[in-house]
């Protein structure tokens, strides 16, 4: 009778090593899963930050090769000119298609495209003027209006740089507070950041 006693303690013991072993290996599984995640939330940040500033390298590309055609009238910066705008375009969709899940990024955006379509109408119109002969196209208010249109590019480029600076701030500190990234396309499914503007609002440059 004095073995049972022993032996229901050895069983006792052993599924208390057990059990404590289960905890332990599923408390790590949770802190590599969270690890994970994080780690695929900041590479798809940056991919965001990147495109973000393609986004502005290709516009600026566009604008200067359209004065450089202005002034030369030469076909050679005419074709570069419609390149960059090309490029442009496609990089605003790729763009689109990271930010898909994140509201704000998406309202931005399309406040970017706006702003990108009427400028490339006065850069294009410009150019034909040019292509004509017409001196029209050198009209110094245009050159006003195009910077005004830079700016207001530059602007929200601005405020989607400060969202993705807060995402990527957030996914650093607390990479298992976001969830998993969910592939949706070719993009990440993601929560929006903290509005590091305010209710929704447009960003002050820092």
């Amino acid at each position: 009778m004095s073995s049972k006693p022993s032996l229901m303690r050895i069983v006792a013991a052993f599924a208390a090593a057990v059990l404590t072993i289960a905890a332990v290996t599923t408390a790590s599984l949770r802190s590599l899963s969270a690890r994970r995640d994080g780690s695929r939330w900041v590479v798809h940040t940056h991919d965001v930050q990147l495109a973000i500033a393609r986004v502005l390298a290709l516009a600026m590309e566009a604008e200067t090769r359209q004065r450089g055609y202005l002034l030369t009238g030469r076909e050679e910066d005419a074709e570069t000119f419609r390149a960059a705008q090309s490029a442009l375009s496609q990089e605003v969709d790729v763009l689109a298609l990271l930010t898909q899940d994140n509201p704000r990024q998406q309202q931005r955006l399309l406040s970017l495209r706006t702003l990108l379509q009427r400028r490339a109408e006065a850069l294009t119109r410009a150019v034909d003027l040019r292509g004509q002969g017409d001196r029209a196209a050198l009209d110094p208010l245009e050159s006003r209006e195009a910077i005004q249109r830079m700016e207001s590019v530059r602007s929200v480029v601005q405020q989607m740089g400060d969202e993705e600076t807060a995402l990527l701030a957030q996914a650093v500190a607390t990479p298992d507070a976001r969830g998993p990234l969910v592939p949706r396309g070719d993009a990440g499914r993601r929560r929006s950041a903290p509005d590091p503007c305010g209710n929704g609002g447009p960003c002050r440059r820092r």
